[in-house]
């Protein structure tokens, strides 16, 4: 799937990932965003098929979702961050 095509990406600090419910986008943590971003680095993404994430390849599984994760958080150079999802994101 490769890095997204989305990513709003605020605060310093230490990196939370946070990965929205179907068929919601990444303005689900945009309070998240606004009230965190102080304290920490608040990063959310829109998943292809979602928003502003593009489109979702045919057949894209969870394991192709989470590798999205990986390839996200290797293009922003974080090692170690905290990871927050709601529903599909969580799972």
């Amino acid at each position: 799937m490769g890095t997204p095509a989305f990513i709003n990406d605020t605060g310093l600090g230490t990196p939370v990932v946070f990965i929205h419910a179907f068929p919601l986008n990444s303005d689900l943590w945009l309070l998240q965003h606004e009230h965190l971003q102080d304290k920490l680095r608040i990063i959310s993404y829109d998943q292809p098929g979602f928003g502003k994430g593009g489109n979702a390849e045919p057949g894209a599984t969870m394991d192709d979702y989470a590798a999205q994760v990986i390839d996200l958080l290797d293009f922003l150079h974080i090692e170690k961050c905290i990871i927050g999802g709601c529903s599909m994101g969580g799972y």
